[in-house]
């Protein structure tokens, strides 16, 4: 989830989907050439297989699906709002959704 939050791009790419934004923003824009011009990585990669297999599944969970779409209205909602307290919850809001995908990093 933290890669869809920092690009809502990025796992079509991955996956070899097309990429079609949502919206004719230029946030949008810049965010579909960046992953098509720096993101080089492909499930198709042999040494990628395992992971993409595990993501491949992750985003079939309700739990995936269920974060998508509440982000990706959350930052509708960010990109049409310029009221200060009301971007102040919708940063919040989506921070917090973020969280709960968030994975620690165990210590060796």
């Amino acid at each position: 989830m933290e890669n869809l939050c920092s690009n809502v791009y990025v796992f079509d790419k991955f996956f070899g989907r097309a990429i079609t934004p949502p919206d004719d923003s230029n946030q949008s824009d810049h965010e579909v050439n960046y992953i098509d011009n720096y993101f080089k990585y492909a499930a198709t990669q042999p040494e990628l297989a395992d992971f993409a297999d595990w993501l491949n599944e992750f985003q079939q969970t309700a739990k995936f699906k269920d974060g998508e779409k509440k982000f990706i209205a959350l930052q509708k909602q960010l990109d049409t709002t310029s009221d200060f307290e009301a971007r102040g919850y919708l940063i919040k809001a989506k921070n917090q959704l973020e969280s709960l995908f968030k994975v620690e990093k165990q210590e060796d």
